[in-house]
């Protein structure tokens, strides 16, 4: 049995990889110097936040009966399905600053381990070494690792959907209180690295995103009028109100916009692209945005580091250099993702595709 597949879902990939790379690089387009250009740039981090609560409903989705399935080919999959280009792009990075000479070997070795170990998302001084935008993934690997966990504790009582979040909260809080700042390399050592950069604070991202596979999975695709909308309408309140109250994770009020009204907002969002016809959807279903969607995790690695900077001093044009760059993630999915996922995807079955392949032959 194939998973199932949401064409539009696949184009939020290549939204909230646009939204991404417009943070980071807008700042010095002439064209978006008007101060409400900026405003809105500088909110387009949150696209990060579509990606957490992505993977919060694909994982629940696909992988919600892991413990029937099999953990280690789970774990497997999904090792497989990360770490190889993100591998290949840290040794890159770190080569190159090596060369370049931008700090000694041995201080470079060791951020290059924390890098591959996914250990630098939890260390104030080691978390935008290498690939900057690289934190994420330690947030990602986090919740791959305790996913058949959480599934098992909803699976007993599904108010855990509620509790579990709280209680990461609330044991990240204790960390940052009990390590005070002291810890050995900045281990949670601020509410910012909390709330902005780890998984305990960010949690909610993903339980959104299993509420919405789990109620689906119950009620199937119904929805109620204008979902999208609503969810749009939120998703922009959110980021709205971040940006003229000028507040973040190191807030209270942002923490409340960021870490909990936008995934809800972004939460509804999806519930309607799944459920609504819109021109939304269409949109996020059409061909560039699915090509886009496929190889945004490739474009993800890459739109910021070593090869952009290679590509926009080749160029001196943003435009182009994004251009170049949607067709080097490309190069890079189809020669090293995509073959590596399909490799891991037959060597690894779950159990319901075994069935399911029984039953075709038979």
């Amino acid at each position: 049995m194939a998973p199932n597949h949401y064409p539009a879902l696949t184009g939020i990939r290549a939204l909230a990889s646009c939204m991404v790379f417009l943070h980071h690089h807008g700042t010095n387009v002439a064209a978006l110097q008007h101060p409400l250009a900026q405003a809105i740039v500088g909110q387009l981090f949150t696209g990060v936040v579509f990606f957490f609560v992505l993977s919060g409903f694909l994982i629940a989705d696909r992988y919600y009966d892991t413990a029937r399935m099999g953990f280690r080919n789970y774990f497997m999959r999904r090792f497989f399905r990360v770490v190889p280009l993100y591998a290949l792009l840290t040794t890159l990075t770190f080569i190159v600053s090596w060369v370049l000479g931008d700090a000694r070997f041995r201080a470079l070795f060791f951020e290059f381990v924390a890098n591959l170990t996914f250990l630098r998302g939890w260390s104030a001084e080691l978390w935008d070494t290498g690939i900057l935008q690289g934190w994420s993934l330690t947030v990602e690997m986090t919740f791959y690792l305790l996913a058949p966990l959480l599934f098992l504790s909803i699976q007993w009582r599904r108010w855990m959907l509620v509790a579990l979040p709280i209680g990461f909260v609330a044991i990240g809080v204790l960390l940052v209180f009990a390590c005070q700042g002291k810890a050995p390399l900045g281990f949670m050592g601020s509410f910012d690295l909390l709330f902005g950069i780890t998984f305990f604070g960010r949690c909610s991202e993903f339980f959104v995103g299993v509420a919405l596979a789990l109620f689906l999975r119950r009620r199937g695709m119904w929805t109620f009028q204008h979902a999208t909308l609503i969810g749009g309408i939120l998703c922009m309140a959110a980021m709205c109100g971040t940006a003229y109250l000028d507040v973040d994770y190191r807030h209270a009020s942002g923490v409340l916009l960021l870490n909990l009204l936008l995934p809800i907002g972004v939460g509804i969002f999806y519930w309607g692209l799944l459920t609504e016809r819109t021109v939304i959807r269409s949109i996020l279903s059409s061909a560039v945005a699915q090509f886009m969607g496929r190889t945004s995790y490739a474009f993800y690695l890459i739109h910021l580091g070593v090869v952009f900077t290679a590509v926009y001093m080749s160029t001196g044009n943003l435009v182009l250099s994004f251009l170049l760059l949607q067709g080097a993630a490309w190069l890079l999915y189809r020669s090293v993702e995509e073959p590596i996922a399909r490799w891991s995807r037959r060597r690894f079955p779950m159990d319901q595709e075994l069935r399911s392949s029984v039953r075709t032959t038979n």
